[in-house]
């Protein structure tokens, strides 16, 4: 990837026990090779967005994430 920019939608894996894609928002550039992003979506494996649970709590909610997490674009 090349940069990245505020604002910019991405997707990232998480893991709980069972796995996560969240689609998250940057909202800050750290120097570290991280981001900050806001949680909008999550799409859990195979099955599509997620639309009960408590996995549904991370929405709204910012965690940092790094660079190269992120997942490549499907085209």
């Amino acid at each position: 990837m090349t940069s990245l920019a505020v604002g910019e939608k991405v997707k990232v894996p998480y893991k709980d026990g069972h796995k996560y894609t969240l689609e998250v928002e940057v909202t800050a550039i750290c120097p570290s090779n991280e981001f900050i992003g806001r949680i909008e979506r999550v799409f859990a494996a195979g099955d599509g967005e997620v639309t009960g649970g408590d996995i549904l709590d991370l929405r709204g909610q910012k965690m940092t994430f790094k660079n190269e997490d992120i997942l490549p674009a499907a085209h």
